[in-house]
């Protein structure tokens, strides 16, 4: 699948408003470049975990973060789940 920054907007619009119902695979495809750049920041920012590994902790925390998203609570989904992507980059228990 090509990345497609309009239809990632779509889906986080459906996502904040409630109505999207994906899976665990979706959500990590489809979040897959954002996980990536934060990944670029924990190690430009020093973190000598290896590339893969942060990747698989942060679509942990990503799946996390998607689980516990309340989009009545009137946060916006991407600013969320960084908090649940670092935390599980760091190492670090939600």
């Amino acid at each position: 699948m090509i990345y497609n920054m309009n239809d990632n907007l779509d889906f986080v619009k459906s996502i904040e408003c409630g109505n999207a119902r994906v899976s665990d695979e979706q959500i990590k495809q489809q979040f897959r470049p954002f996980v990536e750049a934060v990944a670029r920041r924990q190690v430009r920012g020093g973190n000598p975990t290896p590339m893969d590994e942060l990747l698989a902790k942060g679509e942990t925390g990503l799946v996390e973060a998607w689980h516990r998203y309340n989009p009545k609570n009137g946060c916006k989904f991407l600013p969320y789940a960084v908090w649940f992507i670092r935390q599980a980059m760091e190492g670090k228990s939600y």
